[in-house]
C-alpha cells in the first residue's frame, strides 16, 4: 500500500494594487516523494477531492495556468475504488525517474487505503476552509493553476464534487 501526502503552502506576500496577494500551492507526495518532476505543474484540488469518492480520469496535476495540455500532460490519471482501496495508473510523465515503478506501458501504478486517503483530504480542505477566513478578513490568495480564482470558489467546487477542467 503506498502513502499520500497533501501539503498546503503559501508564499510570502507579494504587492497587489489594492491588497496583499498570496501564492498558494500544493505539494503531492506519494511515499515521501514528490510527483511531479516540473515546478510549472501545479496540483488540481478539485481533481484530487474528487477522487475520494468517484472513478475515472482525472487531471490531478495542471500547468499553473490551469491547462493541462500546456504543461504537456494530455492523459489524465486512471483511478478505480474497490474494497477500500483507491487505485491510480499515473501516465508517467506526470513523474520523476527516483522512486517510480514503471511497467512498459508507461503507466506507474498506485494504491492507497481510502481511509488515509480521505484523511489527507479532509486536511486540505481544511486548510483551504483557514485561507477563506482569512479572505473574508481582506486578504487575497492565489492557489497555483487557478489565476485569479478565489479560495472560496474552490471550496465551492470541492463541496459540491465538480472538477472545473
Amino acid at each position: 500500500m503506498n502513502t499520500i501526502e497533501i501539503r498546503v503552502s503559501e508564499t510570502a506576500n507579494v504587492p497587489d494594487a489594492t491588497n496583499k496577494r498570496c501564492r498558494v500551492e500544493l505539494l503531492l507526495l506519494v511515499d515521501g516523494i514528490k510527483t511531479t518532476a516540473f515546478d510549472s505543474v501545479s496540483i488540481e484540488p478539485c481533481a484530487l477531492a474528487a477522487v475520494a469518492t468517484q472513478s475515472g480520469e482525472f487531471y490531478i496535476a495542471t500547468c499553473g495556468c490551469g491547462i493541462p495540455d500546456c504543461a504537456g500532460i494530455y492523459r489524465g490519471v486512471r483511478v478505480s475504488q474497490s474494497n477500500g482501496i483507491i487505485s491510480w495508473e499515473v501516465p508517467v510523465p506526470y513523474l520523476p525517474e527516483k522512486g517510480s515503478d514503471r511497467s512498459q506501458s508507461g503507466i506507474v501504478k498506485y494504491e492507497f487505503s481510502a481511509d488515509s486517503y480521505r484523511a489527507e483530504i479532509a486536511k486540505m480542505v481544511d486548510t483551504l476552509r483557514s485561507l477563506q477566513v482569512r479572505e473574508a478578513k481582506g486578504d487575497r490568495f492565489e492557489l497555483h493553476g487557478h489565476p485569479g480564482t478565489l479560495v472560496e470558489q474552490i471550496l465551492g467546487w470541492i463541496d459540491t464534487g465538480t472538477v472545473p477542467f
